[in-house]
């Protein structure tokens, strides 16, 4: 299927959740005119301890699957030569590009054909099962790929938030014999434009974008969402209910 020439002409010239709204890849949680939802919110990766000591999911109101937009790879392709001359990405002597699981495989893989340099990803294994419906911990090993002693890299994310899994992944460098040297996303949602990681000592690390827009997210005990909280109103799970999630939003466009 020939790619539709709107979606390269916002890939080209537009933020990316232009594009990636385009491509059916977003959702905002609709409200009536008194706050209340119509649709869902939905988990986030970032997690918080709450007052009784328990691992929570943090949640919110919009959500960005670039799993629509990366069907598209003349986009990426785009993306990656935009955010080389726009991030000066020549700078950090990249010699490997790594795909954190599974959103930037795509991401890396394109950057990392624009920098002429190799694309590696390592392989999430699960060593605790989660409860109810949130996330259980997973940790990251290399399987099929492998860094070598020296090497520069650069880890490549479609949208990086709470970090989550970041230090995880500058440890698995840094255990091969490489070095992080930079942080790449289409999207940085956080407040942060660098990134330290205490656990491996390492400096830090500048969080290049082509998008750098902060979204709120929320615990679940704040009052903007304790009430759909309690009623079970949250898409844990978002990219398995997206098809759902983004029906409800295209349909309150709609009205």
């Amino acid at each position: 299927m020939q790619i539709p020439k709107t979606f390269l002409r916002s890939a080209m010239g537009d933020s990316p959740d232009v594009t990636l709204d385009l491509v059916g890849g977003t959702y905002d949680c609709p409200k009536r005119p008194d706050g209340t939802r119509i649709g869902k919110l939905v988990g986030y990766a970032g997690k918080y301890e709450d007052s009784r000591g328990a691992m929570k999911q943090k949640v919110g109101d919009y959500y960005a699957d670039f799993a629509y937009a990366e069907q598209y790879p003349e986009i990426y392709a785009i993306w990656a030569q935009r955010m080389r001359e726009l991030c000066d990405l020549d700078e950090y002597c990249i010699n490997v590009v790594l795909g954190a699981p599974m959103g930037g495989l795509a991401v890396a893989q394109a950057l990392a054909c624009e920098m002429s340099c190799r694309y590696v990803y390592p392989e999430k294994v699960q060593v605790a099962a989660g409860i109810g419906q949130e996330r259980g911990e997973e940790k990251f090993v290399f399987n099929r790929h492998f860094i070598n002693p020296g090497e520069r890299v650069a880890i490549g994310e479609d949208v990086t938030n709470n970090f989550s899994t970041t230090g995880q992944l500058i440890k698995l460098v840094k255990d091969s014999g490489g070095q992080v040297v930079v942080i790449c996303s289409w999207w940085n949602r956080s407040a942060q434009t660098s990134y330290a990681d205490q656990d491996t000592n390492h400096g830090a690390l500048s969080v290049e974008s082509l998008l750098h827009r902060q979204m709120a997210q929320y615990q679940q005990d704040d009052a903007a969402v304790v009430t759909d909280i309690l009623a079970g109103n949250v898409a844990w799970k978002p990219k398995a209910e997206f098809r759902t999630l983004r029906a409800t939003y295209e349909e309150y466009r709609k009205k």
